[in-house]
């Protein structure tokens, strides 16, 4: 009877999955009967989470499930709370993305280990989707993961999914290289063609069509034009046929995308008519439903029509509608607040309106700076992690083949002791085939060394090409010398890297009578020191251009914020940050305003002896536990007086006969003692004496010094 007692409230609990909301009650009366098993209780708490409306509630039974499932020891019941609870925080809040991540990594392998392989997917699945923008890399490995368990339990929706989400990450990398728009075709497309071989729904080949539609129609040399055209033709007869507003409306709108790219590659004239109506419609449609960022799509599609109708001002009344949601957008990621503050630029300079075309091209300039930093920052990220990694691989792949040599060599000793015992009157027949066995193996082992010494080469020319591109796009934030001399004529730039890229670098830039100058000692050097050198740069740049911050000490205050800010998303604590001083010269009036963070700044006046240094703040800018404002100074400058900036690479080199370090009074000395020569002059002075002290020796630092003279 008892038996049949819990098969009965098993039932129950069965058929409650189909019908959820109506036997609620049912559910939380087998919870509450204390005499079933412990399983079949904790299984319709599992049911009842997710039945309430309210979040919170939800998360109440959660807590309840992932306690009562400890304490009897349940770990399937254990690991669906702790992935409940990964679903729940998230959707409470979106701050909550690596908690979630770190709950949801914790569940997987215990559902491996149970072999509860739906759940693993499940949980995989998820986790991979809240990874896909951040760690790519990641997601991929957990998609690959959950698509071999899918395809060994038959989950044809999972594995529809998995297939969907890589072909998303590579989609996002589509005008990054072509093996990624070709990645993302392959996954799109195996996706489609499982759907479609297992009779899927209709409404689920929407999604998958229009990842492809939008891959094929923004890369337009994936696939042949009638492809294309059949794969939109298929896209629209089905939203069609379900009265789906929202992909009605993309077909429209992919629709006129794709005439505009069928008459560019077949060089035909375009029906711009037709294509205006398609964009209207579809831009009506997505209006009705609210979805503002396609709105704003179809917007500059329209106004990019009227622009090259030779119609500006028809296009700048309609794009300045989707202003207020541009504001809504981040530049450093979405291209379009870019693409929009050019397109309206471009517009005004058409009808000769230059102040106005002036503005919103600076915006646009402002707009692109920000976007290049975040990929900038991203791909040295990769250069690092590659780097890294293949560090890894060839001393991995150089111990596998020591221990190879060993094991074969300790192998023949023990053939040839085996031998010896045997039979001395084969000894010396013994020791001449030792002899060539070893020539061979010896032999064999040069051909080894010489192929490793080509991978080795090989990684090393890889290695070197990645810290190439480093140095090119850390270059790329270097004012150029012709500017230099543009802003400060009378100036030099002294800058010697330890390595190939930097954590050393300077920074200058002019408004209006003013010139902004600084030299900045990031933490670190080579390629560490230059990922933190492209941030810091870039925000002095948006302390000066975006925030308006043009006070120095003001400015290090927030740069002081943005680089915490920008640190503060690791788990471990960064106290990475950077040592400057920073100052601003009014041309007109020739005072200076300064600023530092343990750099100093030096001051000799035209007829004097010495150096007046004025002292930095003991603070980086960068994670302090107590931090202080920064301390601003302010100097009149007279013609002929010099200034010099500097990181501390210069006195920190050690050399001379002793081998000790430079030290600052002895920069003092030699900057007094070439102070009445031009600055041109000075440049190749410094670099002779720093050649001259390290001699022999290894550079210590990165090295940088501005010197300038008031005119």
């Amino acid at each position: 009877m008892k038996f049949l007692r819990h098969l009965f409230w098993l039932l129950v609990i069965v058929s409650t999955t189909y019908n959820a909301q109506y036997s609620l009650d049912s559910l939380f009366k087998v919870y509450n009967n204390q005499k079933l098993y412990d399983t079949s209780r904790l299984r319709a708490l599992s049911y009842i989470i997710g039945q309430f409306d309210n979040i919170d509630t939800n998360l109440f039974y959660v807590n309840k499930l992932i306690k009562e499932s400890k304490e009897k020891r349940d770990p399937k019941h254990f690991a669906i709370g702790l992935k409940y609870y990964a679903d729940y925080i998230i959707k409470k809040d979106k701050n909550n993305l690596d908690s979630s991540i770190i709950y949801y990594k914790k569940v997987i392998p215990i559902f491996d280990s149970i072999k509860e392989y739906k759940l693993y997917v499940a949980a995989s699945v998820n986790a991979a989707n809240l990874l896909k923008k951040d760690a790519p890399e990641d997601a991929i490995e957990l998609y690959e993961k959950a698509y071999k368990i899918s395809l060994k339990i038959n989950w044809l929706k999972a594995q529809a999914a998995i297939l969907n989400g890589i072909a998303k990450i590579y989609f996002n990398r589509r005008f990054l290289d072509k093996h990624s728009a070709e990645k993302s075709l392959e996954f799109f497309s195996k996706s489609l063609e499982l759907k479609k071989k297992n009779n899927f729904p209709n409404k689920s080949k929407l999604t998958t069509l229009q990842g492809l539609l939008d891959l094929t129609i923004q890369v337009p040399t994936l696939l042949p034009l009638d492809s294309v055209g059949s794969l939109l033709s298929e896209f629209q007869n089905i939203a069609i046929n379900l009265d789906f507003k929202k992909y009605i409306a993309s077909s429209y709108y992919l629709e006129a995308t794709y005439l505009i790219d069928r008459s560019k590659l077949l060089e035909r004239k375009l029906n711009n008519d037709e294509v205006i109506n398609l964009y209207n419609k579809a831009l009506i449609m997505f209006d009705s439903l609210g979805n503002e960022s396609a709105v704003f799509n179809n917007i500059f599609a329209l106004s990019s029509i009227y622009l090259d109708m030779s119609q500006p001002k028809k296009c700048i009344s309609l794009i300045e509608t989707a202003e207020p949601f541009v504001k809504t957008l981040d530049p450093s990621t979405d291209h379009r607040v870019f693409s929009f503050f050019r397109q309206i630029g471009k517009s005004y300079y058409y009808i000769k309106k230059y102040e106005r075309a002036y503005h919103y091209l600076e915006k646009a300039y402002e707009a692109e700076f920000l976007y290049s930093k975040h990929n900038l920052d991203n791909e040295l990220y990769k250069i690092e992690s590659d780097i890294n990694y293949n560090n890894k691989k060839l001393l991995d792949s150089i111990n596998f083949e020591k221990r190879i040599q060993i094991e074969k060599l300790a192998q023949d000793n023990l053939k040839l002791d085996i031998k010896q015992k045997e039979s001395s009157r084969n000894y010396i027949f013994i020791i001449l085939v030792v002899v060539v066995v070893a020539l061979g193996f010896i032999a064999n082992r040069l051909n080894v060394i010489n192929k490793q010494r080509k991978e080795i080469t090989a990684i090393n020319d890889e290695m070197n090409e990645s810290i190439r591109y480093a140095q090119r796009l850390q270059e790329g934030i270097l004012v150029s010398e012709d500017l230099q001399k543009e802003w400060i004529p009378k100036s030099f730039i002294y800058f010697k890297p330890k390595d190939v890229v930097s954590g050393d670098f300077y920074w200058l830039e002019s408004v209006g009578n003013k010139v902004y100058i600084a030299v900045a000692d990031c933490t670190g050097h080579g390629i560490p020191g230059a990922m933190v050198s492209m941030i810091c740069s870039a925000a002095l740049n948006k302390s000066l251009y975006e925030d308006f911050v043009s006070e120095p000490s003001k400015i290090l205050d927030n740069c002081r914020a943005i680089v915490e800010e920008r640190f503060v998303r690791s788990k471990d604590q960064i106290k990475d940050g950077m040592d400057i001083s920073l100052c601003v010269l009014d041309k007109k009036t020739n005072i200076l305003k300064w600023a530092g963070a343990n750099n100093p700044l030096w001051v000799i006046k035209k007829e004097s002896e010495k150096v007046d240094a004025i002292r930095a703040d003991k603070q980086p800018v960068g994670y302090v536990e107590k931090p202080t404002r920064f301390t601003q100074y302010e100097i009149q400058l007279q013609k002929g007086d010099s200034v010099y900036l500097f990181s501390d690479g210069f006195q920190d080199q050690f050399g001379g006969e002793k081998g000790k370090k430079y030290m600052v009074g002895k920069m003092k000395k030699f900057i007094l003692s070439i102070k009445e020569q031009t600055m041109d002059r000075q440049l190749v002075s410094l670099d002779n004496e720093f050649n001259r002290w390290k001699g022999n020796h290894e550079q210590v630092d990165d090295v940088c010094v501005i010197g300038f003279r008031i005119t």
